[in-house]
């Protein structure tokens, strides 16, 4: 079985380990929860709250 795999760089003055680790933490649950094809209303519930028609 043959994963995709991404590697990301972070090359900018502005980001520091804390701020890029988080931010790849936050990009890893999104990623996990849209390959579980969970609905917006269960991933992002503030924003189904503003728009119901997602």
């Amino acid at each position: 079985m043959v994963k995709n795999v991404i590697i990301c760089c972070f090359f900018s003055i502005n980001i520091d380990k804390i701020k890029e680790m988080s931010l790849l933490h936050g990009l890893t649950e999104f990623k996990r929860a849209y390959d579980l094809n969970l609905q917006v209303r269960n991933m992002l519930p503030d924003l189904y709250t503003e728009d119901s028609d997602l």
